[in-house]
């Protein structure tokens, strides 16, 4: 029973993966970005990839919730080119599922040493 209630306390004072990788929340504070969406306008585009993209080039970031996770609310990812260090905001879920691309911009905190990045699929 002990492990149990510390396995369960750990997981709840556990912080995200994501939380100290300053790409992430350099995004989520700078636009805005929660389960509602974001609060500085973003310009909607059909797909992340430029002409002459690699995909080796690219990497996804999960972008943290810092109002916490809503069961019908939007997840966000940066696709983030390396080669030039821009990135593209990945919305999905809502109410009505949508998945939408927004884009490109900057990367202005480019420290990635805390991230955790997964390739681009």
């Amino acid at each position: 029973m002990r492990r149990i209630l510390g396995l369960i306390a750990a997981s709840i004072f556990a912080l995200p993966a994501s939380a100290a990788c300053p790409a992430a929340d350099r995004l989520v504070s700078e636009y805005g970005i929660s389960f509602s969406g974001f609060k500085k306008q973003i310009p909607k585009v059909a797909r992340p990839i430029e002409r002459g993209t690699r995909i080796d080039d690219l990497r996804v970031l999960r972008l943290p919730n810092p109002k916490g996770h809503v069961p019908d609310g939007f997840t966000h990812a940066a696709v983030i080119n390396k080669a030039t260090m821009q990135a593209w905001i990945r919305r999905r879920g809502g109410f009505v599922y949508v998945e939408e691309w927004y884009g490109p911009m900057e990367l202005r905190q480019r420290d990635m040493t805390a991230c955790t990045l997964e390739p681009y699929r």
